[in-house]
């Protein structure tokens, strides 16, 4: 929200480069599958589809904010954005308790 409300004056639309909103439509599928699996079975690979599903938007959300204060190629982007989904997807798995505070700092 903080990087939203202050960088008024540069195009944060999606439709500014294809790529992007064709990415951010793919992971809304991802999440909705993830979170039909998890409410149809109720079980841990739904819990933690569907919660990784929630990491992976919010961090692509971030990554695509930061792209327009600082000016790095979109593949060290992209690698960053899959080494930090690579670490909470381990967090999580592994310590399963910790999902909704990882998501709580996500969000903040």
């Amino acid at each position: 929200m903080v990087i939203s409300a202050t960088d008024r004056k540069k195009s944060a639309d999606l439709k500014s480069f294809a790529p992007y909103g064709l990415f951010y439509g793919l992971l809304m599928i991802f999440l909705g599958l993830g979170s039909m699996y998890y409410h149809a079975r109720l079980n841990f690979l739904g819990q933690f589809l569907d919660n990784f599903g929630m990491y992976l938007i919010i961090s692509a959300i971030f990554f695509y904010r930061i792209r327009n204060f600082i000016k790095i190629k979109p593949w060290l982007i992209l690698s960053y954005y899959a080494l930090l989904n690579i670490f909470l997807g381990i967090i999580q798995y592994i310590y399963p308790e910790t999902r909704r505070y990882l998501f709580a700092l996500g969000v903040i």
